[in-house]
């Protein structure tokens, strides 16, 4: 499968918005949006995600909903690599240990 486009900043939020949401009308996303931009706009970012292939959308009911295109689990799991990578080198063991460390420093809390 190719790889769909990178996300601008407000489609990387909608993206994250459905994992949570899915389906979601705009409405409901917008809704849902920290310091959302207008409707129409959110209705835009929406169409451009669909154009780009990473959201689908069906009329249901007389209304758009909307999903993303790769599941839960594989998206999480591309994320969690990107993690890795970016702050880790790529380690995997390094990064594990810093959820530990991170988990010991939230118990004292």
């Amino acid at each position: 499968m190719p790889t769909p486009d990178p996300l601008s900043r407000r489609e990387r939020q909608l993206v994250n918005l459905l994992y949570r949401l899915t389906p979601a009308s705009a409405s409901a996303l917008h809704a849902e949006m920290a310091d959302p931009p207008s409707y129409s706009a959110v209705r835009a970012h929406l169409a451009t995600l669909v154009t780009k292939g990473h959201v689908h959308r069906e009329l249901v009911g007389g209304k758009h909903q909307y999903t993303p295109t790769v599941d839960r689990e594989s998206a999480g799991l591309e994320a969690l690599q990107r993690v890795v990578d970016s702050f880790y080198g790529g380690s995997s063991s390094r990064a594990i240990e810093a959820l530990r460390a991170a988990n010991r420093d939230w118990a004292q809390w």
